[in-house]
């Protein structure tokens, strides 16, 4: 009994340490704030992703702006629901490869796509609050997938949907 009070504070701290870390390595990822746009509205944060000449589509800075607004937003006391959207015609073309994936051996490439997949993955699946995507248009590939990890997908008259 006497372990398990001494434990259960450290292994608190310990969490709560773990999960600074892990907001603090996602908020790096915010690197071009322009390609996400922010609106907070009654306890409710929009991101919009913002490259509509390239229709939203997912390049390594693009990812990493929207992953740092979902850090910020999962720390921020004030915002109770998160709404990703798309800005333009488009919700999301998907990874757009030619920003992302470079020439590279194939064991490479499996990695590389593997770790690139989990680390969108988990930034919906362990968002701690209410996250719903506004599909304003066509979302094609991967912004498919990781809609379906929302907690609700709201769509548009203008919305299809393609893998």
């Amino acid at each position: 009994h006497q372990t398990r009070q001494t434990t259960l504070p450290m292994l608190r701290q310990t969490c709560s340490v773990l999960l600074r870390r892990r907001t603090s390595a996602l908020r790096a990822f915010a690197t071009k704030p322009d390609l996400t746009l922010v609106e907070d509205r009654d306890g409710i944060r929009t991101i919009t992703m913002n490259n509509p000449a390239k229709y939203n589509g997912w390049t390594d800075p693009m990812l990493r702006s929207w992953m740092g607004r979902f850090a910020d937003a999962a720390t921020d006391d004030s915002v109770k629901a998160l709404i990703l959207t798309g800005s333009g015609k488009y919700y999301c073309a998907g990874v757009d490869l030619s920003g992302t994936i470079k020439p590279m051996w194939p064991k490479q490439l499996h990695d590389q796509i593997y770790t690139f997949n989990k680390r969108v993955f988990d930034t919906f699946l362990e968002f701690p609050k209410p996250l719903c995507v506004a599909v304003n248009g066509p979302a094609i590939g991967a912004s498919v997938t990781t809609a379906t990890l929302a907690d609700c997908v709201v769509a548009s008259t203008n919305a299809t949907f393609s893998t």
